[in-house]
């Protein structure tokens, strides 16, 4: 064997030894214990985030396929229908599944990039040679074909990241869908029923795409004629006037639309928030990367003041949080100690929740425990505050993550019943 071939399966196992802990068994020969068709029944703490943000002590919260049938008051019998079905009785807080609005996947196997000092705006840093020899050349390394060509590989290990921590839907796959894109959590950038999600990283001031923006085509054609449900697009991501003066770009080409999703908006102010409030446009904070890259963080409580939808994202393992559990704790302690507590918990479980799930126009079928939407669950250890619970949970805390109500990691006790030999331990050092 080749030393390059020997290296080349070296990275791939290192890479996949996480997917095979927790996907079904190739080889497995008894049948589920769980039948999806017969339903499930999970018990607990519910915290439904419907309109109301009720919190259901001992509810249920009923399952078949891949949708939720009915949220129970406690006390409430179950439907006739769930009469055979398998039920938990989980002892803990169960919650819709995180989403992450904003992530590069294909970079989560690399550590956070230890850099000593502060930029001024995004391009100051993607072009230091530094910068390229510790991110970008082992990242190429591993995804590109021309090299050990194990995108799809890296992907699913970034995933598992994302569902360790409780996220079932991400953002931030790279182009290449197949064999990942329908295995393990919910991939944003190719939509939900139909493939209507966009992105744009590249700068929006880029000669060719103000003409063809002017000309009448690209992104804003599209959404002229409703064929985008959510344009995610990098912005202001910088502390200077150059990065501010991104917002005035998509202003002038009439891109500030409901259909819009500013990722960072960090240079932004007052005037810029008021304008995406008044059109509609959504903002997904990092608030990791922004301090560790810019020295400072998008001001959320400015842009929630006058009336903006923001979440919250972890941006990359390169220069945020492993997972959207890391990052709510991140926020938590910025606003604590330097905006004064202005964020109650609710308001950052909502950051996870519903307000990224009304960004993507998503939120009549994903981030609410409600009859009719996905069931894409997150049970966690019940630590007294249901809210509490969430913004200081660990990945110890993790006890069943579903998607689409098939169950993808969980703790011994739940995946023992849902599972039974049909998948593979893996243990949280």
């Amino acid at each position: 064997m080749r030393s390059r071939d020997g290296l080349r399966l070296l990275v791939a196992a290192v890479l996949l030894v996480t997917t095979r802990w927790l996907l079904p068994a190739a080889t497995a020969e008894q049948p589920r214990v769980w039948d999806p068709a017969l339903g499930l029944v999970l018990r607990g703490t519910i915290v439904t985030q419907d309109e109301r943000r009720s919190i259901i002590e001992g509810g249920a919260l009923c399952i078949r396929g891949n949708r939720i049938e009915a949220v129970l008051e406690a006390g409430q019998a179950v439907p006739e229908s769930f009469a055979q079905a398998t039920e938990i009785r989980t002892d803990g807080i169960i919650l819709p599944g995180l989403i992450n609005a904003h992530n590069h996947v294909a970079f989560s196997f690399l550590p956070i990039w230890d850099t000593s000092e502060s930029f001024p705006n995004r391009y100051r840093w993607s072009n230091r040679r530094d910068y390229r020899r510790s991110v970008m050349y082992p990242k190429n390394l591993i995804n590109e074909k021309r090299y050990f060509d194990l995108r799809i590989e890296a992907v699913k290990y970034g995933e598992i990241r994302c569902l360790i921590g409780g996220t079932t839907s991400v953002q931030g796959a790279p182009p290449q869908k197949s064999g990942f894109d329908k295995m393990l959590v919910r991939n944003i950038d190719y939509g939900l029923d139909v493939d209507d999600i966009y992105q744009r990283m590249a700068k929006v001031n880029h000669a060719r795409f103000v003409r063809e923006v002017r000309a009448g085509g690209g992104i804003l054609a599209n959404m002229e004629r409703g064929e985008v449900s959510a344009w995610l697009v990098h912005l202001a991501e910088g502390v200077d006037e150059r990065s501010r003066a991104e917002f005035d770009v998509l202003m002038d080409l009439g891109l500030v639309r409901e259909e819009t999703v500013v990722i960072h908006g960090t240079a932004l102010g007052r005037d810029e928030f008021t304008a995406m409030a008044q059109a509609g446009t959504d903002l997904v904070w990092s608030p990791l990367s922004n301090r560790l890259l810019y020295g400072q963080t998008t001001d959320v409580i400015l842009a929630r003041e006058v009336g903006v939808n923001v979440s919250l994202a972890s941006d990359w393992s390169v220069g945020g949080s492993k997972n959207l559990l890391g990052e709510l704790k991140v926020a938590d302690q910025i606003d604590d100690f330097e905006w004064g507590d202005r964020l109650s918990y609710s308001d950052l479980v909502d950051m996870v929740t519903v307000n990224p799930a009304r960004a993507l126009h998503w939120d009549d079928r994903l981030g609410r425990l409600k009859a009719g939407y996905y069931a894409d669950v997150l049970v966690l250890d019940d630590r007294g505050d249901a809210y509490g619970s969430v913004v200081h949970a660990s990945e110890r805390n993790v006890k069943l993550v579903l998607v689409g109500g098939d169950p993808l990691y969980g703790d011994d006790e739940h995946m023992a019943i849902l599972k039974g030999e049909d998948c593979e331990e893996i243990y949280n050092r």
